[in-house]
């Protein structure tokens, strides 16, 4: 299932046909992504694979500066514009077709709390939100630029500021 959504990613951050094949060398969104769910795949694995995810975690962190836990769970599709500074914490749970941009943090709120978000399918969180605690982020939420979100976001909704608060979606010109 993982290399399964793996293919969704690709398409999601532009690559498909034969030059997929190379677009983990030339693009950091997907080597990211790539290597998360390598890692997840393997800790599924017994005895080996639980240090060799370990491993891969630690290349994914090196390499690409993000922090995305192998236990976290990620749908198909996500879309990474600028993959950098990005941090997932072990329990967040995030749906398919979501666009998470640059310094984006997906936690908990408390120390050795289980309480971790929700990202329902399609939504998008823009540069330096924080989302944190048991909170659920409905499907085609907008979570606007360096906000901070530690309640519930209704689907379709948009939310903004520090704390983050709904604020009306602009008409249509």
């Amino acid at each position: 299932m993982a290399f399964q959504h793996f293919k969704h990613d690709l398409r999601a951050n532009h690559w498909s046909g034969p030059k997929a094949l190379v677009a983990p060398l030339l693009s950091p969104a997907v080597l990211l992504l790539l290597l998360h769910r390598t890692a997840a795949r393997l800790r599924r694995v017994p005895v080996v694979g639980k240090p060799l995810a370990l491993l891969t975690w630690r290349l994914n962190t090196l390499l690409t500066t993000c922090h995305v836990n192998p236990r976290c769970t990620i749908g198909g599709g996500l879309f990474l514009p600028h993959p950098a500074s990005i941090v997932i914490g072990e329990r967040v749970r995030i749906g398919s077709n979501v666009t998470i941009y640059q310094s984006v943090t997906l936690g908990t709120s408390v120390p050795d709390s289980l309480a971790y978000p929700i990202v329902e399918d399609g939504v998008t969180i823009y540069a330096g939100a924080v989302i944190v605690g048991a909170v659920n982020i409905g499907r085609g939420a907008i979570i606007g630029a360096n906000a901070f979100v530690n309640t519930d976001v209704a689907a379709g909704s948009v939310f903004a500021g520090v704390p983050a608060r709904e604020v009306p979606r602009r008409a249509a010109r």
